[in-house]
């Protein structure tokens, strides 16, 4: 690709990303999503939808771009904007690292006991936000105070011991 063909594949490139933060930001601004991984993958899958429309509005402008382009722009686009998902938003709703990194970053230093304080850095917040979870993404139901496993909650149990015996990761259960 020489320099003539890049700036109208940068250009739709930074398109794409700039839909993808506008439609990003009033999702989560103003619908809070259950399910932050999912919110984020459907706004880039509701991004790239909208590319075709975008590829038009290019060629409104006499900005000439190929198919090849806007394909390989959509792909890099959707890799991107899954791996921002899963170190972005996705940390941010799971991690117990994130909360106790900006409390340092608040505090500036505190002693290891400390966190013990805080709410959301407890075992039993912990757990029942991964219930919480587990319930939205269908993977258990809740009757009573009894946890089930579900037909879909079974087969990712069965993905993730499969994946975990084949890459020897050892996980406690």
């Amino acid at each position: 690709m020489n320099a003539e063909n890049f700036i109208p594949f940068f250009t739709f490139f930074i398109a794409l990303v700039v839909i993808y933060i506008l439609i990003h930001l009033v999702h989560f601004r103003f619908f809070t999503p259950k399910l932050v991984l999912r919110a984020s993958v459907m706004d880039s899958l509701l991004t790239i939808l909208l590319s075709p429309l975008l590829y038009k509005i290019c060629s409104i402008f006499l900005l000439e771009i190929s198919i090849i382009q806007v394909f390989i722009a959509v792909i890099i686009f959707f890799q991107l904007s899954v791996i921002y998902s899963i170190l972005g938003p996705n940390m941010l709703d799971r991690s117990l690292s994130v909360p106790m990194i900006i409390i340092l970053q608040k505090k500036g230093k505190i002693q290891e006991r400390e966190f013990y304080k805080y709410k959301d850095i407890n075992i039993e917040t912990l757990v029942k936000k991964r219930i919480e979870d587990c319930i939205k993404s269908g993977n258990l139901t809740k009757e009573g105070g009894d946890l089930r496993i579900t037909k879909k909650g079974t087969f990712v149990a069965n993905v993730f011991w499969l994946l975990s015996r084949i890459l020897n990761i050892k996980v406690k259960y």
